[in-house]
């Protein structure tokens, strides 16, 4: 099972959202023989995730915790990071999209590749909440944890 996250920039999650995500999370993990984490490695809603995933890895060793990069130059320092932190790191197929969409394509490739998505949306604009409507045309399940209140 492949699950991603998609989160504004500057979001803070409140201590019942954390709560339900780490419980969810786990459920999930019981759940599922193999779990794969996909993150973009953008933004505190990524970080609060990867730590998260972090903690449940001492727990879990199984799960694999991915950074989807939307770039391959050497000099993207996210990229030697992630090399260190996560468990692989992928490159999807939009080597001919221009570096401006770059991001915006990666997006749209994980919702693709995912069979649920955790989300952090409380506006309707900007990249998070483009690749939010991406999974909800593509009738990927989605929660939206801005709602969990």
């Amino acid at each position: 099972m492949i699950i991603s996250f998609f989160g504004h920039k500057n979001t803070l999650l409140s201590q019942l959202q954390y709560e339900y995500l780490c419980v969810y999370l786990e459920n999930l993990i019981k759940e599922n023989q193999k779990c794969v984490f996909y993150l973009g490695g953008y933004g505190s809603f990524d970080n609060t995730c990867l730590k998260i995933l972090k903690k449940l890895k001492c727990s879990y060793p199984n799960i694999e915790l991915v950074f989807i990069t939307p770039y391959l130059r050497e000099n993207y320092t996210k990229l030697k990071i992630a090399k260190e932190t996560f468990d692989d790191v992928i490159y999807p197929p939009i080597e001919n999209v221009p570096l401006r969409f770059a991001i915006s394509k990666r997006n749209e490739w994980i919702v693709s590749v995912s069979d649920f998505i955790f989300v952090f949306i409380s506006h309707n604009f900007g990249g998070a909440y483009s690749a939010y409507s991406h999974a909800l045309k593509k009738k990927v399940p989605t929660i939206n944890l801005f709602d969990i209140k």
